[in-house]
């Protein structure tokens, strides 16, 4: 059977200290196939030669990717402009300075397989870029009840915030 296609939606500002670090992470997914969307939001500095530096680096590979420049105008504008160009079935939002973890679109997929489901919120660990430890721990754990860690700022992810 042939895999649904997963978009990922990168925006990025002045990231280039950070976002091939991001956008590798995308690329070792164990999921096939992967569109990336990388929407630069009027980035002053050299992100975006960068970018297409990555992308020419890596055209070869099993994935799709695109880059879309916009004169800066915010996060949300950016992800909605993702957005409109998504050709997956999945769409995974992904901040230009996060990492994940190699099997998170597989888990994600047979997730909503499983559970027929239309959204799926996670949590995420914050880590210390130079020590490597995790800084602080953002999800549930089983048991726990969801609404009272919402209302107490315990739970949550900083894309539905924006």
């Amino acid at each position: 059977m042939k895999q649904k296609l997963f978009s990922v939606i990168i925006p990025t500002y002045n990231r280039v200290a950070l976002i091939t670090t991001t956008l590798d992470s995308v690329k070792t997914q164990s999921y096939r196939p992967i569109e990336i969307i990388v929407v630069d939001d009027g980035s002053t500095d050299d992100t975006v030669t960068v970018l297409k530096e990555w992308i020419i680096h890596h055209e070869q590979e099993d994935f799709v990717i695109k880059y879309l420049r916009q004169d800066n105008a915010g996060v949300s504008v950016a992800r909605n402009y993702g957005i409109e160009q998504v050709c997956g079935v999945y769409v995974q939002f992904l901040d230009s300075d996060d990492v994940i973890h190699p099997n998170r679109l597989e888990r994600l997929v047979e997730m909503f397989e499983k559970e027929q489901c239309d959204f799926i919120q996670t949590g995420f660990d914050g880590f210390d870029s130079v020590t490597g430890e995790i800084s602080e721990t953002h999800y549930a754990r089983e048991g726990e009840n969801l609404f009272e860690l919402a209302l107490r700022g315990l739970l949550w992810a900083n894309t539905l915030r924006s």
